[in-house]
Formats: C-alpha cells, structure tokens, sequence
C-alpha cells in the first residue's frame, strides 16, 4: 500500500500564475480598446463624408435649376457643419459634342484623421421649352 500522506497537492493558484493570467487579460484589453478607437475613428470618417456628399447633391440639383436660366458659373464656397469648415468647389466647362455641360464638384474638409475630399462629375444639359418640345417630337 501507498501512502501518500506527507506529499501535498496544489491547490488554487500560484503567483506566478495570476500575473500571466494578468498579462493575457491587459493584452486582450489594449487590442479591444484600439480596435473601439479605429471604429470610432471610421464612424466620424463617414458621417463626415455623408454631409460632404449631401453638399455636393445638393449643389448639382441647384445648377440644374440654373442651366434653364443659363446662369451657371464656375465658383467655391465654404460651409459650416457642426464643427467642420467643408469647401465645395464647382468648374462648369461646355461640352464640344453636344449641348451638355460638365459639371465637377469637390467638397474637402479637415479633421482629426487629416484631409478629405470627395468629387463628383455629371453632365447637365440645357432645359429650354424648346429643346424639350423638340425632344418631345
């Protein structure tokens, strides 16, 4: 018969053993709080371009309104959001084909991230009476 009265087992945990518990649980606390940094990081990212692309929709709708008066110019302005400064940047050139215009519009802005810009480019035409009734026909 064995006896095995005067050896103990371990029981619980050692030092040794909670600082590497320790260790393990700080890594795995650093990546997640970098990982929550970059996703909010990206989140302001993209509702900063949502309002720099609604600005630019939104100058595209108005020089269509004004290609039937024949009033549109190349120009730039600047816009306020919350706590952004946008600039949005129009060219307007005449297409040598056809009656269609080029329109190119640039909306940059600067954050925390550096700076952004997004460009769109679409072709409006003249909208006179007579060049729909001649479409019509």
């Amino acid at each position: 018969m064995n006896s095995t009265t005067g050896i103990k087992k371990p029981r619980g945990s050692t030092l040794v053993g909670a600082l590497v518990s320790t260790l393990i649980l700080s890594i795995g606390m650093a990546a997640l709080s970098r990982l929550y940094i970059n996703n909010s990081l990206n989140s302001h990212y993209s509702q900063h371009a949502a309002t720099a692309l609604a600005y630019a929709r939104d100058k595209i709708e108005s020089l269509r309104y004004q290609a039937s008066n024949s009033t549109m110019t190349t120009g730039s302005e600047q816009l306020e959001d919350q706590d952004l400064t946008y600039r949005r940047d129009w060219q307007i050139s005449p297409n040598p084909v056809s009656d269609y215009r080029t329109i190119s519009i640039t909306v940059q802005w600067h954050d925390s991230s550096g700076d952004h810009r997004i460009g769109l480019k679409t072709l409006i035409g003249d909208q006179t009476v007579e060049s729909l009734t001649f479409a019509n026909q």
